[in-house]
């Protein structure tokens, strides 16, 4: 999948080297697939891709990506017969190209295993793929007035993907004005700015409050630095030391959790 800026820790802040570290998972004439990239990490997948022998297959981005109420639906080219609607639980543009790509790794599996890839086979692959739902991906827990999504978004690319999908949210709902306090735990490895920015790259973030998770020690979370990224971005943000209770002062409006797996028992517990 799309190679970021994660776990910069111990992989380091270039992108190049990170991508080297990921790229360590390439063995020699295995087929490698992938999506489409940042120039610098495409360069390096592709480059070690040659020198391991490996087959590189670069899927295309999704040309059209539609939604049928919280269902993302786009069409799958599976190499035999026809292109396939697939429908997925999950919402967003960024959902249609990981489940794309993960079909194309088991159609390719089944071929190299030398099972044939029949049209079956390719009907049995969409419906699990169609009936899988990843926890804190876009998660709506809060369907009615006031929506509720859980989405753990760590890093600047994946913060602008939820940002991308809150605006299709917003127009799937037919609510263009409505916007949405963030609620956000952030661990210090994580780069603050770039998750700000991402973020509000789209403007639907009204508000943003900084928590640390309860148990968690306040030394691993992002916190005052958080707000200013925030406030550098052009949104009000503050820092709020009872995390339990800023996201159930969220109850009466719109709300986005997001950040880090951390704030699931909140998200699950007080915003139903």
């Amino acid at each position: 999948t799309r190679i970021g800026f994660d776990h910069t820790d111990l992989l380091g802040t270039r992108l190049f080297k990170i991508a080297v570290e990921k790229c360590g998972i390439i063995k020699p004439g295995a087929p490698v697939l992938t999506t489409s990239q940042d120039d610098e990490a495409s360069r390096v997948i592709r480059e070690i891709s040659a020198y391991a022998g490996a087959p590189l297959t670069v899927l295309p981005s999704s040309a059209r990506v539609e939604f049928a109420k919280d269902r993302t639906v786009f069409a799958f080219s599976p190499g035999v017969g026809q292109n396939a609607p697939v429908r997925l639980r999950a919402f967003g543009r960024h959902q249609a190209e990981n489940a794309a790509l993960a079909l194309s790794a088991a159609r390719e599996f089944l071929s190299r295993g030398g099972r044939p890839t029949t049209a079956r086979a390719i009907s049995r692959m969409i419906r699990a793929v169609e009936n899988t739902l990843i926890a804190g991906r876009f998660e709506i827990l809060r369907r009615s007035s006031p929506p509720a999504v859980f989405d753990v978004a760590h890093n600047g690319e994946a913060a602008r993907a939820l940002a991308v999908a809150l605006d299709d949210f917003a127009r799937v709902r037919r609510t263009p004005a409505i916007r949405f306090s963030a609620v956000v735990a952030l661990y210090r490895d994580k780069d603050a700015a770039a998750f700000a920015r991402g973020l509000t790259s789209t403007k639907r973030i009204r508000d943003a409050t900084v928590v640390v998770p309860p148990d968690e020690s306040a030394h691993a979370f992002h916190a005052r630095d958080l707000v200013s990224a925030f406030a550098r971005a052009g949104v009000r943000a503050r820092y709020f030391p009872d995390a339990a209770r800023a996201v159930g002062d969220t109850r009466r409006r719109p709300v986005v959790l997001t950040g880090s797996f951390r704030l699931a028992p909140l998200a699950y517990a007080r915003t139903r």
